[in-house]
C-alpha cells in the first residue's frame, strides 16, 4: 500500500475506466511520479468536465494536510509544448483565474487546490500531497 494512501484503496466510478488514489503525503512532484508508477500508475490527467467533477466529489470527503495534490504535467513552459507527463496536449482546463502564470520562475508543474479544485501552476519541487491513476483491469 502506498505510505499515506486514503481508504479505500481506489476509487472509480461504473464508467471509468480508471481508479483514483489521492496520498495526502507532502512530496516533491518527481517522487509522486515515481511511486505512481512503481505501482503501476500515473499522476492523474484530467481529460474531462466529467472526470474533474468526480475528482472534485472524491475531494470534497478529506480532510487535508497539504494545500494542493499532484497532477500529471510537468510540462506548462513554453507555453506552444504545454502537455501532460505523457505527451498528450491539454483537452480540458480547470485553473485558478489568472493561471497559470509562471508567478515564480520554473513553475512547469500543475497542483490541484484541496480548498476548490482548482489549477494552479507551481515550482515541481514545491512538496504537495497527489493523485495515482490507475487502470482498472
Amino acid at each position: 500500500m502506498i505510505p499515506g494512501l486514503t481508504e479505500p484503496y481506489c476509487i472509480g466510478d461504473d464508467t471509468s475506466e480508471h481508479c483514483y488514489q489521492i496520498i495526502d503525503t507532502k512530496i516533491s512532484w518527481k517522487k509522486a511520479s515515481d511511486i505512481c508508477k512503481h505501482y503501476g500508475g500515473n499522476l492523474v490527467i484530467i481529460e474531462s468536465a466529467e472526470e474533474q467533477k468526480f475528482i472534485s466529489d472524491l475531494m470534497k470527503n478529506i480532510k487535508f494536510n497539504v494545500s494542493g495534490l499532484w497532477l500529471g504535467s510537468d510540462k506548462l513552459y513554453p507555453e506552444e509544448q504545454r502537455s501532460w507527463a505523457n505527451g498528450d496536449k491539454f483537452s480540458y482546463l480547470n485553473w485558478e483565474p489568472g493561471e497559470p502564470n509562471s508567478h515564480v520562475i520554473d513553475e512547469n508543474c500543475v497542483e490541484i487546490h484541496t480548498n476548490d479544485s482548482r489549477w494552479n501552476d507551481v515550482r515541481c519541487t514545491e512538496l504537495n500531497g497527489y493523485i495515482c491513476e490507475n487502470s482498472r483491469t
